[in-house]
């Protein structure tokens, strides 16, 4: 299993994906597969962006919503000493909108140009006016 690298004692990698009911996101162990907390914010590090293809196939063919998209890294606690050193301000302004929608693309796309996502080095998660807000830091394109 990876190591945290902001805490080498405790692993932290999640997985985290919004929740439609509750209307906030959901954040998954890895380690134990269980829900671990819901947030109105939160920021990961080291970020695959996944879309499991069945997963999708599965909402085209029913046309109802299932978990299968979703943001996987490594949480960055609210607080001590590795949170101010790596929540920056000045890189969210610079951050890519990204977005997912099952029935129009088959995996995250940056919002201005549509170019696919895969990977990102930092993940900004919040809520503006009850609508799921993603920004990725220096994202890698699969193309």
């Amino acid at each position: 299993m990876p190591l945290n690298p902001y805490n080498p004692d405790k692993p932290t990698r999640v997985e985290v994906y919004w929740n439609l009911h509750k209307r906030c996101w959901s954040v998954r162990s890895i380690a134990t597969g269980r829900i671990i907390a819901h947030r109105e914010s939160l920021h990961l590090m080291h970020v695959k962006w996944v879309v499991q293809p069945g997963g999708r196939a599965r909402v085209l063919r029913e046309g109802k919503k299932n978990v299968h998209a979703f943001a996987r890294g490594y949480l960055v606690p609210e607080q001590g000493d590795y949170s101010t050193c790596l929540v920056d301000a000045g890189e969210l302004c610079d951050a890519d909108a990204l977005m997912y929608n099952p029935y129009r693309m088959e995996g995250f796309q940056t919002v201005d140009g549509g170019k696919p996502v895969d990977e990102s080095d930092k993940a900004y998660l919040d809520i503006r006016a009850g609508r799921p807000r993603v920004a990725a830091v220096r994202p890698t394109s699969n193309l």
